[in-house]
């Protein structure tokens, strides 16, 4: 959203906010800070803002990025097998190498934790303000997507610092739940897993039942409906944590009601800039695609909104991160590009896949390894970052189906997804629609946008950087637990940050184990 109107907002967020810039539990803006009666005086306008800034903290700054702007998206990445980070000293480095203890470890806590307060303040505004220039149809929609946005950034602070609910339980270790404004003199503990995915999907049930489906033409959404949650948006969160959860009959439920009610569809990708080839015929760059962002926009159903430089993550942005004319922080892994020869070589989503032109060498040569989702709108700092898209849905639908041992579905819906990369592909048979050969199709689908090594994590299985020197590819050297490992490996969560551990003497014992 754009900043411009959001200065005053983000002030007001933060003085109530549980978390601040400094990750710590009891550190608070001053409390002569603007108060959000002062912000919201009883107008649309006035809450609307106020819902943007809501939306701002998913989104990100420059300085808070830890988010959806850039970090939660490589942290999904590198630490898979289908990416890597170029350097030690690159922003990705540490969260790839995996040497991290308690005091250097990456962090991703005091963002999500700022949305989820904004969202509560927000919830807090609509609750006590007397809007009257808005229909109730209107605000009960703001509100579910309120609920929305805290019900993500629960879920995400869940696949960060504790193990899945389908390894650990609902009684394993999970985040401090926060639903109400926060008490000062009562900071809070870590609740159990299940009781944070209890009030994931209690808000997104909520959430549903208010949200609209569209707004399109809708004030105050008039031509810029996009970058909000809507009704359609929150089901495909509530199938994924279902899926997350193991709770497949469900995740197959809601995912097949979108599938084939929501009215979105599946993208049509084409190689939209031509090869190049020299004067003797001989290819010097292959046929790309040029705006990813553009030809998926059909089947978006939630995306960050960065409308342009004043709204923006600027450097520190996926896009810049990912190119070869940013920071080319990091990059494609030699097992990827094997799998995408081997079995996905007229697939059009090699045309993500952009060939290394020299200006960042590397044992890779001038293989495909930079990913070329986020190209810029012109600026490589200016994309929309899709966070759930109808093609995860039908993977949705097709694992869960599996699951459920449901062999027919479970081949219907992935050919939906490998017909689409290559309609000349050999359908998939129902036999060989495994869970394997359905996370190799999310391996495609998904690669840069951060789902990978949660994939492997829910699932239980073990991540495979390399084995020895004859399959190290340019992976950079990894020592020996962090080259292959699975769930139980205790840096595959991140530790409570040492700051929130200081401050909150509730969560003093319940570090992580291993930190």
């Amino acid at each position: 959203m754009k900043k411009n109107i959001l200065y005053v907002v983000i002030a007001v967020f933060l003085s109530a906010a549980i978390v601040s810039c400094s990750d710590n539990w009891l550190d608070r803006s001053p409390s002569d800070a603007l108060s959000r009666d002062e912000v919201v005086g009883g107008s649309l306008r006035d809450v609307f803002v106020a819902l943007n800034g809501m939306y701002n903290a998913i989104q990100g700054t420059s300085t808070h990025n830890t988010y959806y702007g850039a970090r939660l998206l490589y942290f999904g990445d590198v630490r898979g097998d289908d990416m890597q980070a170029r350097a030690a000293s690159m922003r990705s480095g540490p969260t790839y190498l995996m040497q991290y203890t308690l005091g250097n470890a990456p962090v991703i806590w005091n963002v999500p934790y700022m949305v989820i307060n904004r969202s509560n303040n927000f919830l807090n505004i609509l609750e006590k303000a007397n809007i009257t220039d808005a229909s109730d149809e209107i605000l009960a929609d703001m509100r579910g997507q309120a609920l929305t946005a805290r019900a993500l950034a629960h879920f995400d602070l869940l696949r960060v610092v504790s193990k899945p609910y389908t390894i650990a339980g609902a009684s394993g270790m999970g985040v401090p739940l926060i639903i109400e404004l926060p008490d000062p003199t009562k900071p809070a503990s870590r609740s159990t897993i299940g009781e944070v995915y209890a009030q994931v999907i209690k808000d997104l049930t909520e959430a549903i039942d208010l949200m609209l489906k569209s707004r399109v033409g809708v004030a105050p959404y008039t031509g810029n409906s996009r970058g909000y949650f809507n009704h359609w948006s929150a089901k495909a969160l509530l199938a994924r944590v279902h899926l997350y959860m193991g709770n497949n009959a469900e995740a197959y439920k809601v995912a097949v009601d979108i599938i084939n009610n929501s009215g979105y569809n599946l993208a049509t990708l084409s190689l939209d800039i031509a090869a190049r080839y020299d004067n003797d015929g001989k290819l010097i760059t292959p046929a790309k695609i040029g705006q990813w962002g553009t030809q998926i926009t059909p089947e978006v159903l939630f995306e960050v909104v960065n409308h342009d430089m004043s709204s923006w993550v600027d450097r520190e942005s996926t896009g810049y991160l990912m190119s070869e004319l940013g920071y080319a922080d990091y990059l494609a892994t030699k097992t990827f590009l094997d799998l995408m020869t081997a079995e996905y070589k007229d697939d059009v989503r090699w045309g993500v896949m952009l060939a290394s032109t020299g200006v960042i060498t590397g044992s890779w040569g001038n293989n495909r390894v930079w990913v070329n989702k986020f190209p810029g709108r012109p600026d490589i700092r200016v994309n929309n970052i899709p966070i759930l898209r109808l093609s995860e849905v039908y993977l949705i639908a097709a694992e869960a189906a599996y699951k459920e041992s449901n062999s027919a579905s479970a081949a219907k819906y992935l050919n939906a997804i490998v017909l689409r990369g290559n309609p000349s592909a050999v359908p998939v048979a129902e036999a060989d629609a495994t869970l394997d050969r359905i996370l190799q199709e999310r391996r495609v689908e998904f690669v840069g946008e951060g789902h990978r090594f949660f994939d492997l994590m829910r699932n239980n299985k073990t991540v495979v950087r390399y084995t020895n020197d004859a399959d190290m590819g340019w992976h950079l050297a990894l020592i020996a637990a962090s080259r292959s490992f699975d769930v139980n490996y205790f840096r595959a969560i991140l530790p409570i940050p040492e700051v929130e551990i200081s401050a909150n003497p509730n969560i003093q014992s319940q570090q992580n184990p291993g930190y």
